[in-house]
């Protein structure tokens, strides 16, 4: 049991320890080091996050998922939405959070920009809302259910 919550535990421990010092560190050693950890934590989460996922290797409908569906009409390929590729889908809140982790740290060196702290704010606010929308609708609130609890 200790060992499942350490495991599962893991990346969100980097993340934390990682964002405390990107927003309170003045060293540029431990910058790349928070970076690094930062770094270090999102890619477990995404990792362990695809490889979950319905759309993982181990999912026997994943090798048909992108494969294109000729229907015969010479339009159809610019009908489809492009989407952006599913690594940087994975990342994007991490990405949103860091970009508003340098938007503090920049607003600490410039005094005079006042959209610094709007953008930090929004970039926050993104970040966190992707990364909890993607575990409501991945199921994850599944899981405590009362329609589980009675079965």
């Amino acid at each position: 049991m200790i060992k499942k919550y350490a495991y599962e535990s893991t990346p969100y421990a980097y993340l934390a320890i990682s964002s405390v010092l990107l927003l309170t560190t003045h060293s540029a050693l431990l910058l790349f080091g928070a970076l690094a950890l930062y770094i270090a934590g999102a890619s477990i989460w995404v990792s362990r996050s695809m490889a979950r996922s319905r759309q993982s290797r181990h999912h026997p409908a994943s090798a048909y998922l992108n494969h294109d569906i000729y229907s015969g009409e010479p339009l159809d390929h610019y009908r489809r939405v492009n989407r952006i590729p599913r690594r940087v889908y994975e990342y994007l809140p991490f990405i949103c959070l860091l970009t508003a982790f340098w938007c503090y740290r920049y607003q600490l060196t410039v005094d005079e920009s006042v959209l610094i702290w709007p953008s930090m704010i929004l970039f926050t606010i993104a970040g966190l809302w992707i990364w909890t929308m993607r575990a409501y609708f991945r199921g994850y609130h599944r899981s405590h259910s009362v329609s589980q609890l009675l079965s």
